[in-house]
């Protein structure tokens, strides 16, 4: 990889940025201290005060340092995703859109930084029921992924798990029987879990099974997924709620469906 397109990626991937130069402007010193100050008030739980410095951030950027398309690249990431921790689905959209643009004009569409923010946008599209915009994004990605040995096994499972969600509640539930099969197997063959990204699939996968009359199959995978949901660390009541609610169901329609 050619040295300028390495050190991209590292300012894409690190926030703050590292500074590669000994000489760093006073204005990319403060665009970096300020979105420092955005993440850290984030995790102290100051959540409008995170948005509004991270706001202020990328206005600075874009009125100072507009020439710099790396910079302002990473300022949209940064926005956009405290945005989304934040659960402001409708705000973080434009500038996760236009993070990825950036992406994909100084990294390419097949860099990992490209593909994993194209993967939060299409969280975003679900949590906005926006189920085939956000299957018409990780469709492709999963079809990528095949192709590409070096990429995070994390990042596929992450890509797999939203294609799953997008099938199921389009009524895809062949298809997505499928894909949580193949992102199960992947999970078991790359060591990941059971945690609570594995107990929800499973559970997301009794309720396939369900949707698809194989009752006996689904009330198996329920019982085991509800059992392993109250031991497994990091997996919260709405989950265990959740997989109840679905056994109760499957036994309800296995018996009077």
């Amino acid at each position: 990889m050619p040295l300028r397109k390495l050190l991209i990626c590292i300012l894409f991937i690190l926030v703050p940025f590292i500074a590669i130069a000994e000489d760093v402007s006073p204005e990319v010193q403060w665009s970096d201290e300020s979105r420092l100050q955005a993440n850290k008030a984030f995790e102290a739980g100051e959540i409008d005060k995170s948005i509004k410095l991270s706001n202020a951030n990328l206005k600075y950027v874009r009125r100072v340092l507009k020439s710099d398309a790396v910079i302002i690249g990473v300022s949209l990431k940064n926005l956009a995703e405290i945005l989304f921790k934040a659960e402001h689905y409708d705000e973080s959209e434009p500038y996760l859109v236009e993070a990825i643009a950036y992406a994909k004009k100084i990294v390419g569409d097949e860099h990992p930084i490209s593909i994993e923010m194209q993967t939060l946008l299409s969280h975003v599209l679900i949590h906005q029921k926006r189920y085939e915009e956000a299957k018409a994004i990780v469709l492709p990605l999963v079809q990528l992924s095949r192709g590409m040995d070096g990429l995070d096994v994390d990042m596929v499972i992450d890509i797999k798990i939203k294609l799953a969600y997008s099938h199921y509640k389009l009524k895809e539930f062949r298809q997505a029987k499928l894909v949580i099969i193949d992102t199960l197997k992947q999970m078991h063959k790359s060591n990941i879990g059971p945690d609570s990204r594995a107990i929800n699939l499973a559970i997301k996968y009794g309720q396939v099974l369900g949707a698809l009359k194989e009752y006996d199959v689904s009330e198996k995978v329920l019982t085991e997924t509800c059992k392993h949901a109250r031991v497994v660390s990091g997996v919260g009541n709405n989950a265990i709620s959740v997989c109840d609610m679905a056994l109760k169901k499957v036994r309800f329609l296995k018996n009077y469906g």
